[in-house]
């Protein structure tokens, strides 16, 4: 499943609706119809405010995420060796990328 589908879903299973969800994270239902439909990529900090209002750890959203990341071979290396990981280790991971992503944009 897509980021932008498992957004979705989360969204539904909550029964919100995407001007609902762009509201409590502060941003429009244009910008979630696009997240939603994989027109745009959302930034850490959006994912995170997403995360939050579904109360889900953003480290349980990535690990349903199965995009194609083969255009750069070391991803796909890596991803395969963090799948062989525990459900643990594949949430600490995420959770310390997600930080650290976040970190760099801050100061940039």
């Amino acid at each position: 499943m897509k980021l932008g589908e498992v957004i979705k879903r989360l969204r539904l299973e909550k029964k919100m609706s995407q001007k609902e969800l762009g509201e409590r994270i502060g941003k429009t239902s244009y910008l979630i119809s696009a997240i939603e439909r994989g027109v745009v990529s959302p930034s850490i900090d959006t994912l995170t405010e997403i995360a939050r209002v579904f109360d889900k750890p953003l480290s349980e959203i990535f690990l349903e995420v199965e995009e194609d990341l083969t255009e750069n071979p070391s991803i796909t290396v890596l991803m395969s060796q963090i799948g062989k990981l525990s459900k643990e280790e594949q949430s600490f991971i995420i959770d310390m990328l997600a930080g650290y992503i976040s970190k760099k944009k801050k100061d940039r």
